[in-house]
């Protein structure tokens, strides 16, 4: 007696699950691959049989670790935007990890209001805590010239700031469904990690980036238009033609 699972009930109850909205391509060939046996008999069944049975364990882990991956995600991002828990959760319900990752991006990228606020209002309780004797009230001292070191840290935190949005753009315009080998991928993943193995190193690589783009604008704007120049070769050809002609 046979007592193996029904690979079209699997999938059924995958597709159930939300195993469409992570990876779908992969969840119809699989379905198709269950049809096709279903009409075969004797040994080509059993052979395909366990072939699909392989495939429908690859394809659960796959899911497995897309699941703890966008648990991770879900985590951290309610953490930082609370007021969007909600609809993050949702995302998560629903199995739309992609747009999870996608809300994510936008949510960490979008300016905030009161970002430079709180920032300056971080710069004055440091600055506080490092003077004894000084007011607890950000206003008694609001017209006192910050010293270097408050504006060297400030434009620290600022370029600090400024790096991690423009990655969390790049990030937000990742392709969807992109194969492992998507250059544009594996450049977001590089910087990436690098970010996260040494935030400085990135800082400077923007910058650096930033330079480099600045400098081939700047060249590609001193440079004469290459339609002009043939076209002004062109009038004094005509100019030149009649000359040679009365000569």
């Amino acid at each position: 007696m046979n007592t193996a699972p029904d690979p079209a009930a699997t999938l059924a109850a995958l597709r159930a699950a939300g195993a469409a909205q992570i990876d779908p391509v992969r969840l119809r060939y699989l379905e198709a691959l269950a049809r096709r046996s279903a009409g075969l008999q004797g040994d080509s069944r059993t052979q395909l049989d366990a072939r699909l049975a392989q495939a429908l364990a690859d394809y659960r882990a796959q899911l497995d670790r897309a699941r703890r991956s966008a648990d991770t995600l879900l985590a951290d991002a309610c953490a930082r935007h609370p007021e969007a828990a909600d609809e993050l959760a949702a995302l998560h319900a629903s199995s739309q990890f992609a747009q999870l990752r996608q809300r994510t991006a936008r949510l960490d990228a979008s300016p905030r209001g009161t970002l430079l606020t709180d920032l300056v209002g971080h710069i004055d309780q440091r600055k506080r805590a490092d003077t004894p004797g000084a007011p607890a009230s950000p206003t008694d001292d609001a017209d006192a010239p910050a010293d270097s070191s408050s504006l060297a840290y400030f434009e620290k935190i600022w370029a600090e700031l400024k790096v991690e949005q423009q990655l969390a753009e790049a990030l937000a315009q990742a392709p969807e469904n992109a194969g492992p080998l998507n250059s544009h991928l594996l450049a977001l993943q590089s910087l990436k990690l690098m970010r996260d193995l040494s935030p400085g190193y990135l800082k400077r690589f923007v910058s650096y980036v930033d330079a480099l783009l600045w400098l081939d604008q700047a060249d590609n704007a001193g440079k004469p238009a290459p339609k002009s120049a043939a076209k002004g070769e062109k009038d004094k050809k005509r100019k030149a033609a009649p000359r040679g002609k009365k000569a």
